[in-house]
């Protein structure tokens, strides 16, 4: 009994994880949105935030992996760390988002 409540619980803790990776992504993604540099435009952020969607929904499919994620996530925290994005962060982290969720794939 003990047994199939352990592998129950693990099943349903396994079902979770990409919600919370979504979840971990969104949060990021906000912040990083925030600490844009000034010379972004409407239309850099908007596509910014496109490309992040896209990649927050294919992790929630489990479709991106977990070195691709570590990837994008350290680039966002180091960017993070003095909460102002530089151009050069941020063309690093756009490269990523676009391995991970290549424009064409939206």
């Amino acid at each position: 009994m003990v047994l199939v409540l352990l592998v129950a619980v693990l099943l349903a803790g396994s079902a979770a994880a990409p919600r919370l990776v979504g979840w971990g992504l969104t949060m990021t993604r906000d912040r990083l949105m925030a600490a844009l540099p000034a010379p972004v435009t409407p239309v850099q952020r908007r596509q910014l935030r496109q490309a992040f969607e896209c990649v927050i929904a294919r992790a929630e499919r489990g479709r991106v992996g977990e070195e691709e994620l570590g990837t994008l996530s350290r680039l966002c925290n180091a960017a993070l760390a003095d909460r102002q994005v530089t151009e050069a962060e941020l063309a690093g982290i756009r490269s990523v988002l676009a391995t991970l969720c290549p424009p064409g794939s939206r």
